[in-house]
């Protein structure tokens, strides 16, 4: 009987191996139409599914897919559901679009991920809406929701919770961003920041600890505009709004608010210093300090440029201090005047 069973067995499975073999190597109605390719290619849309055309469970590459599909390189495809491939390399996942779960061995990425998007080594996609991680790095281009890289975590632009051991590139950051060194976002910040040693930006709005807070180019020019609260060791921005705690404090404009530093330094004060050594040009408002120096370089007045302990004046813009917006204008003009010089030095080159 045994053996009866076992001949009728090996009988069916020789018949069936060649069989499931030309499933697997077949061309399915909606991959690429009714062109047969010469040979196996890992980028063109084969599979073989457990179920339905178009559901069910799939092994291989399928154009649309609905349930779960295992693979070994993903090209293009769109899954609803749970994805699992090695790895996605190159530009063969410009179109490729999951709804559930994205998940690659190796290296995973996707054109859009709606949910989550996971890799134990390199997470990329063009955009993610929902949770992504990779642990070692985190690479979406566009990120809205939870980002969390093992060791970096890369964006362009960031929208949602930002977290890295190491550090957090982004140009734009609207959200909460931690990371345990360095927190760079070149064009602005909004939120939360906080760094283990270094916050960069040319923008920044919101809460901010670091102890080093500059701009993206501190060697060139400093933060454009710094509005919130911050605490750090070293804080040097244009424009200074709000509430800031810091070793030394440096507005190369205008500082508005209160300032507490050991050693602070501003052209134009339009609130409260607050530190051993305070110095301003134009002061309309408080100094408190052991030494409190007013240059006055906008007034007439000479009295009261140095004073002990406590110095006070409360006289707007006298002899023609620019505000802070005439200022902002004349920056931003400047800043448009040297992007078109370096359009016309680009098309030259060309």
């Amino acid at each position: 009987m045994i053996a009866l069973l076992h001949s009728r067995f090996t009988l069916h499975f020789k018949t069936l191996l060649p069989l499931l073999v030309a499933l697997l190597l077949q061309e399915p109605a909606w991959g690429q139409g009714n062109r047969k390719p010469n040979k196996w290619n890992l980028n063109e849309h084969h599979a073989l599914s457990l179920g339905a055309r178009r559901w069910g469970v799939a092994f291989g590459n399928p154009a649309q897919y609905t349930g779960i599909r295992f693979g070994i390189k993903d090209k293009n495809a769109n899954i609803n559901g749970l994805s699992f491939t090695l790895y996605s390399w190159g530009d063969n996942y410009q179109k490729a679009v999951v709804n559930g779960l994205n998940f690659g061995l190796f290296y995973t990425s996707a054109s859009l991920v709606r949910g989550i998007s996971f890799s134990p080594v390199f997470n990329s996609t063009n955009e993610v809406t929902g949770f992504s991680f990779g642990t070692l790095v985190n690479d979406n281009r566009v990120l809205n929701g939870i980002g969390i890289g093992g060791l970096a975590m890369l964006s362009i632009e960031n929208r949602g919770l930002s977290m890295a051991s190491l550090g957090i590139l982004s140009d734009r950051i609207s959200g909460v961003a931690i990371t345990g060194l360095f927190l760079t976002a070149p064009e602005k910040l909004r939120g939360v920041g906080i760094s283990g040693f270094k916050l960069e930006s040319d923008d920044i709005k919101g809460f901010m600890v670091a102890p080093l807070i500059t701009s993206f180019d501190h060697q060139q020019h400093p933060i454009h505009q710094l509005k919130g609260v911050s605490l750090g060791l070293y804080t040097r921005a244009d424009f200074i709004k709000g509430i800031h705690l810091s070793l030394r404090t440096k507005a190369s404009e205008n500082q508005r608010g209160l300032v507490m530093s050991l050693v602070n330094h501003s052209e134009s004060t339009n609130g409260i210093q607050i530190g051993l050594v305070n110095k301003t040009d134009h002061l309309n408002g408080m100094q408190v300090g052991l030494i409190n120096i007013v240059k006055r370089k906008y007034t007439q007045q000479k009295r009261y440029r140095w004073m002990p302990f406590f110095n006070f004046s409360f006289q707007k813009g006298q002899g023609g201090n620019p505000s802070e917006k005439t200022r902002q204008k004349k920056l931003r003009k400047d800043g448009r005047a040297r992007k078109k010089q370096r359009k016309k030095k680009s098309k030259g080159g060309k």
